[in-house]
């Protein structure tokens, strides 16, 4: 059995949700970010592409988090 997933978060930066990321919880909370920005779709994507090529072909129940590092510090 084969079981790969993806813990995506951080937030991620869309231009659906620009105007809720510059509200003053979110700049908190992306300030706590250790990359000190929201993510971005390609970065998620990064991530869906790798566990679905040939590079990940031995690779098994796996859940890749993409949120860069925001639940390393208890976000």
């Amino acid at each position: 059995m084969r079981f790969k997933a993806i813990g995506p978060g951080g937030p991620i930066h869309t231009p659906r949700n620009a105007t809720f990321l510059d509200t003053p919880v979110m700049r908190e909370r992306i300030a706590r970010n250790p990359v000190k920005r929201p993510g971005r779709p390609e970065e998620i994507a990064a991530g869906i592409r790798f566990l679905w090529s040939p590079a990940a072909s031995y690779v098994n129940e796996a859940f890749l988090v993409i949120d860069g590092g925001l639940t390393l510090t208890g976000g």
